[in-house]
């Protein structure tokens, strides 16, 4: 099989992520805010059409975020970037109502022992 510059895959680092993020998502408000040897830690400022009455940052925004620190965790665990990846299950603990403007929330990924070759990811 023949190969190219092109083909071969990006280095999950924080500054690339970032950059693949800008320019394959240019709508998205997520990015990569620290990168671990098996997580990741997602950042995105809140605007006022996210808030809830009382100025809490609403579910669906949150979880927005915490899809995107399960997806550069994923990054983290091939030790490449790919951007269609997909989220099949998405189980964290309940947003707790955060009222500071930003939500930065961290995935971890972890090995399904009843599955080969299968990862998953989870927030902590």
């Amino acid at each position: 099989m023949a190969t190219s510059a092109h083909s071969d895959p990006a280095p999950a680092t924080l500054e690339a992520i970032n950059e693949m993020v800008r320019t394959a998502f240019p709508g998205s408000r997520n990015y990569c805010h620290e990168l671990g040897p098996n997580y990741a830690v997602s950042r995105l400022e809140a605007s006022d059409g996210d808030l809830r009455p009382g100025g809490f940052i609403s579910g669906p925004t949150q979880f927005g975020a915490a899809d995107a620190a399960l997806w550069f965790a994923t990054f983290v665990g091939l030790g490449r970037m790919e951007p269609m990846a997909l989220t099949s299950e998405l189980d964290p603990l309940p947003p707790t109502g955060d009222r500071l403007g930003v939500v930065r929330p961290r995935g971890r990924r972890h090995r399904d022992p009843t599955k080969r070759r299968r990862h998953g990811a989870s927030l902590v």
